[in-house]
């Protein structure tokens, strides 16, 4: 009899299941690259053109489709998509590539994307690496309507749990929720669109288990958990006992959860705290708004400005803030100023190479050097803060004169739109991020000239304990309940409730159960979450007084290691 085999990889959409393996077949795509002559040139470009026409109408209408099962949230999904489809910079790197370099339309639309997709995978942001994936979805469609290739239709099994080398929306978007109980794939985050459909429609998934695919056999009786990542192949009699047991507790939960959506944050004992979402596109503004979000804690900007041949207009950036501020109405939404360099370096900003990028020309650094762009960004801002409630964060911060140029700027900004006659919200609230450990002994000088503070949990704890958490072989050492983090948690919450000022997390440990109870008790009074994660860490806050928070806060706080204060919140949480 074979043994249970356990895989680790990342739960991208939560719960637990029991099913057998059925492997989706891979599309074999390879074409025969060779150059065409001058008198091909217009055929090949007609080809392109088809494709991209008839791709075009298959994401339409898979749109429509999943606009009238899912809602308008995540049908804007496939409308990012059609944006990449349709974007003048790739489609006439395209077309050059076949003018100008001979290239059939299959090597061209192979390489140009290939090269979008790399741009995007090397990034140490989920959410960036998640566009990749869109892209490479785009590359493949186009590539199987120029080869004639079609996905083969194959009959599955009840209880199916999937298993893709990389899912793409379309993919979720042919998923039979009646035969399928759980996703299986060796690409992508829990940021990407596949990840964002997944939970929408409440299939647990696992991504990022290398060479899963070619290690699993079809009909393998398989256990995985969606939310610690773990898979289990040939599971034992008493592990499919305990998987039962817990599918049958979330499928309570889920309906207890329901019900919290239109409820407030406030604990037990009357204290409101703000829960908001972490969001980096309409689309997630829109899935934050449907799980009750009361803000946007986090609007990353990065992806207005990546991927492009060329800055985002002014006019691009505002409208995009606009929409956000529009949908939000009155809540609060939170918006922070760029945050390139280190990994993300866009081709037109002279960024040059550096031995420690993380450590180098990035986010606000670059900003008050590169003026022009920051004026640009914070007039987009200001000119949308009449159709909501917008705030500005700076990233990045390590002193006060910093954040007193970038002001400085803010100020200048805001006199040219008065002399221009543009409206704006001349009270913006401004804030920054607390992301170093600089920044965090810091804390109550910049309290003294911002109205709120919000941490940044992934990298406080990176350069606080000095670990890269994308090292795979040192990662084992990251972990933001180290004494060292929680300590500088307690000086930042501290600070926030002496100066009676917004003090939130905006990190991935706000989304951590575990964590929910502790920064209550440090004194953090917003939270910023994934939105998935909005009821789960609402009914956690709703079930605690203040001050047994602050019992928990104490007490994680007197235990010598990050191993132990998270084996004792284990214990207070479940």
């Amino acid at each position: 009899m074979v043994g249970e085999k356990v895989f680790q990889g990342i739960g991208v959409s939560s719960g637990t299941a029991l099913g057998r393996i059925f492997l989706r077949e891979v599309v074999d795509l390879t074409f025969k690259n060779v150059k065409i002559s001058q008198e091909q040139i217009a055929g090949e470009i007609e080809r392109f053109q088809q494709a991209v026409e008839r791709v075009t109408e298959a994401l339409k209408y898979e749109r429509s489709k999943v606009f009238e099962d899912l809602g308008q949230e995540e049908a804007e999904i496939w409308t990012v998509q059609l944006m990449l489809l349709e974007d003048p910079e790739i489609f006439d790197a395209v077309m050059t590539s076949i003018k100008q370099d001979l290239k059939s339309a299959e090597a061209a639309v192979n390489d140009v994307f290939a090269g979008q997709v790399q741009l995007f995978e090397d990034l140490d942001d989920d959410y960036m690496r998640g566009r990749a994936i869109d892209l490479e979805n785009l590359r493949k469609r186009l590539l199987m309507q120029l080869l004639g290739k079609e996905e083969k239709q194959t009959e599955i099994p009840s209880d199916s749990i999937l298993v893709y080398l990389e899912l793409t929306p379309t993919d979720v978007g042919a998923i039979d929720k009646n035969k399928v109980v759980g996703v299986i794939a060796e690409k992508g985050g829990t940021t990407s669109h596949a990840a964002i459909l997944l939970r929408s429609i409440g299939i647990p998934a696992v991504f990022g288990i290398s060479d899963f695919y070619q290690k699993v056999k079809n009909g393998t009786g398989v256990a995985m958990d969606g939310k610690t990542g773990a898979v289990i192949l040939n599971p034992l009699p008493e592990t499919k006992n305990i998987y039962r047991a817990q599918m049958v507790k979330e499928r309570k939960q889920k309906i207890e959860l329901e019900k919290l959506v239109t409820l407030p944050s406030v604990t037990k004992d009357g204290q409101k705290i703000e829960l908001f979402a972490n969001i980096g596109s309409l689309a997630e503004a829109r899935a934050a708004d449907v799980n009750g979000a009361e803000g946007i804690g986090l609007f990353r900007t990065e992806f207005i400005f990546l991927g492009r041949k060329e800055l985002p207009s002014e006019e691009t950036q505002f409208k995009i803030y606009r929409q956000v501020a529009q949908l939000m109405g009155q809540r609060q939404v939170i918006i922070r100023t760029l945050d390139i360099g280190g990994d993300k370096k866009p081709d037109y900003i002279d960024i040059p190479p550096e031995c420690n990028p993380f450590l180098g020309y990035r986010a606000i650094r670059l900003c008050l050097k590169e003026q022009e762009i920051f004026e640009s960004q914070l007039r987009a801002i200001l000119r949308a803060s009449t159709y909501g409630r917008l705030s500005i964060m700076y990233p990045f911060v390590i002193s006060v004169e910093e954040v007193r140029e970038a002001n400085r700027i803010l100020e200048q900004v805001k006199v040219q739109l008065e002399q221009e006659k543009i409206p704006f919200d001349k009270e913006i609230p401004v804030g920054v991020m607390i992301e170093t450990p600089a920044a965090s002994l810091l804390v109550e000088d910049f309290f003294q000239i911002v109205d709120f503070v919000s941490v940044g949990t992934n990298d406080l704890a990176q350069y606080t304990l000095a670990v890269d958490r994308m090292n795979a072989g040192i990662a084992h050492l990251y972990n933001y309940f180290h004494p060292a983090v929680l300590r500088q948690l307690q000086l930042i919450g501290q600070a926030g409730v002496k100066a009676n000022k917004l003090v939130g997390i905006c990190g991935e440990m706000a989304s951590d159960p575990l964590a929910v109870k502790l920064l209550l008790g440090l004194g953090f009074n917003e939270l910023s979450v994934n939105p998935s994660s909005l009821s789960l860490v609402k009914s956690l806050i709703r079930e605690t007084t203040l001050a047994e928070a602050k019992k928990i806060a104490g007490q994680a706080l007197s235990l010598p290691s990050a191993a132990a204060v998270k084996e004792f919140l284990t214990s207070v949480t479940s």
